[in-house]
């Protein structure tokens, strides 16, 4: 989403192109595409809130709730998204994997004061958009920026003891019958030279 003369104008992005500092709009029952600062909601009269399924992340099914600062309610006059919400920039922690903790500052130029961000106001890639009709946020971390992403990690092998050593030993047995044919044939040719010579 974007403004033009402060009048909102959405474009459908691709996941891949998205960059820090886009503006996202969510809606309905949909994955959150990258890390998202939570800046308006549709309960933006209750708390300014959305819930999210945190299942893809955590494996926890349950709703978690999570909101926009609260100090960003005063901006708030209507349903439509205004400009004020997102004129501003955020300063934030550099990219890491810890899923419970976000460290950052907001600020909009709307408002005097830095405003606080806390792990209750981003929406974590992967996790599903629910129980609100539509919101908005801007992004912080995308690609193998998100915490998500930085939380994958190569699986580790689950052989047991005794499937290593007998995936060794089956090597072992191959590289023998390899050298064993190998000395086979060529004494096998050596007694025939002497046999007819």
């Amino acid at each position: 989403m974007v403004f033009e003369n402060g009048i909102e104008r959405e474009e459908i992005v691709d996941n891949e192109n998205l960059k820090a500092g886009d503006i996202v709009k969510l809606k309905g029952h949909s994955i959150v595409p990258a890390d998202l600062l939570l800046i308006f909601t549709s309960n933006y009269q209750n708390s300014n809130q959305c819930y999210i399924e945190t299942a893809n992340i955590d494996g926890e099914t349950n709703l978690k709730v999570r909101e926009a600062p609260p100090q960003i309610k005063t901006l708030i006059k209507s349903s439509t998204a205004q400009s004020e919400l997102f004129k501003g920039f955020i300063e934030f922690e550099p990219p890491n994997k810890n899923i419970h903790n976000f460290v950052g500052a907001l600020y909009l130029d709307a408002i005097k004061d830095p405003i606080a961000l806390s792990p209750d106001n981003i929406l974590l890639r992967s996790s599903l958009f629910s129980n609100t009709d539509w919101g908005y946020g801007v992004v912080i971390y995308t690609g193998q920026e998100t915490k998500i992403q930085m939380n994958n990690r190569q699986a580790t092998s689950k052989l047991s003891s005794t499937e290593k050593f007998a995936n060794t030993a089956i090597i072992l047995i191959f590289f023998m019958q390899v050298i064993n044919k190998y000395f086979y044939n060529y004494f096998f040719l050596l007694s025939m030279i002497n046999l007819f010579a």
